[in-house]
């Protein structure tokens, strides 16, 4: 499992796969872990599964108003099963860290 933090102006930064998990095949349900939370530097409920498959997980903070955040957008973009969906208009644009897990 590889652990992606995308951070707005920085480059990408791999995080040491302890705790996190990516969702459970049997209900495709993506836990919120406490570590998620310190990684996006936010609280746990602020923290949002943005997007998710067998294979990935994509965590961003909940109505997060700051600098676009690229690269992010196309790695979620390489792993959803629809791409075309983030950084098509300014509402699906995401903005701020985000933390992608993934196989």
């Amino acid at each position: 499992m590889v652990v992606t933090l995308y951070t707005p102006g920085q480059p990408p930064k791999d995080i040491s796969p302890d705790g996190f998990s990516l969702p459970n095949p049997a209900s495709g349900f993506a836990q919120v872990t406490t570590q998620v939370a310190l990684e996006l530097g936010c609280a746990e409920f602020l923290v949002d599964v943005l997007d998710c498959g067998p294979d990935f997980v994509a965590y961003t903070i909940f109505d997060y108003e700051g600098e676009v955040n690229h690269e992010g957008t196309l790695a979620v973009q390489r792993h959803s099963k629809h791409p075309t969906l983030y950084g098509s208009d300014d509402d699906a644009t995401i903005c701020g860290p985000l933390l992608l897990v993934a196989r």
